[in-house]
């Protein structure tokens, strides 16, 4: 299952909706979920989104159909404010299925899965630990960035958190056992973009290339062949953000790395500004004819 979990932090904005469209587009995922939209959700409000291959649908936490549970996690700031969502996570826990949380939890772990500022409350990560042990829960296997959320300072005033993530119980794993999720680079938002899925199986190194006259034929393949390119060079500068933001979060005061995080994302965004007019205009050309 394709779950994409983003903190959005708005959702008012052209290049908001722009990035979700680009994402449903290329991850194709079964649920999204999107923490502070800061909109009023109505009734034509996905709709409006023009999410394609997605149903109108909102789902919320209160739903208790259905034979696995997933739950979305938009944690307050405040440690004893989050003991009712540990609380809530205790009563979910006893209707013993397949259970999946994922989200933001504005809490960490331990001190490790924090760089800059203050050090986290002792009492705050003991009862978070203290919740996922109860629960059952066990962490699901992540890549892409160590660090989801960076208060988008530079220097000595940097600080970068592990705040957004996935957990699992035994009997979700044992109906996704190659389970787990990415953490993509930061940017619109100072959360990183959560995709989680089932880990694919990766194609062969030594599979021939072979290209057939016909398909130079067919009127469909000019264009098929400027979208490979066209994704090729979105993923190629998308692994250098996220190589270039590794770095940084590894020394968050280093004013080096973090300009060369800037510059890097700089070029991600013109990119992706310029893909976004190409699917406009093929969208308006299709429209009129």
């Amino acid at each position: 299952m394709k779950i994409i979990y983003w903190n959005i932090r708005g959702l008012r904005r052209t290049k908001a909706t722009d990035k979700i469209r680009s994402l449903v587009y290329t991850f194709g995922p079964s649920l999204l979920w999107l923490a502070e939209p800061k909109i009023s959700v109505r009734k034509d409000t996905i709709k409006k989104l023009r999410l394609s291959g997605m149903k109108h649908l909102v789902i919320h936490n209160s739903s208790e159909s259905g034979g696995s549970l997933i739950t979305g996690v938009h944690a307050t700031s405040l440690a004893v404010d989050k003991r009712f969502l540990w609380d809530k996570m205790l009563e979910i826990n006893n209707q013993d299925k397949p259970w999946l949380v994922i989200g933001d939890f504005n809490a960490v772990l331990s001190i490790e899965e924090k760089k800059g500022g203050r050090s986290p409350l002792k009492m705050a990560m003991l009862e978070f630990n203290k919740c996922i042990q109860i629960c059952g829960l066990i962490q699901a296997p992540k890549t892409g960035l160590e660090f989801s959320w960076c208060n988008n300072r530079a220097g000595a005033k940097r600080i970068v958190c592990n705040l957004d993530r996935a957990f699992y119980n035994i009997k979700w794993l044992d109906l996704y056992p190659s389970w787990g999720y990415k953490v993509g680079p930061r940017g619109l938002s100072d959360h990183g973009v959560l995709y989680g899925a089932d880990a694919s199986i990766p194609k062969p190194l030594n599979v021939p290339l072979r290209a057939f006259k016909v398909w130079m034929e067919h009127e469909g393949f000019v264009k098929l062949v400027e979208d490979y390119w066209q994704n090729k060079k979105l993923k190629k500068v998308e692994d250098a953000v996220l190589k270039a933001a590794l770095d940084s979060d590894r020394i968050p005061e280093d004013i080096a790395l973090l300009d060369k995080l800037v510059t890097t994302r700089g070029e991600q965004e013109l990119l992706n500004h310029q893909n976004n007019e190409m699917v406009k205009q093929k969208s308006r050309v299709k429209w009129m004819k």
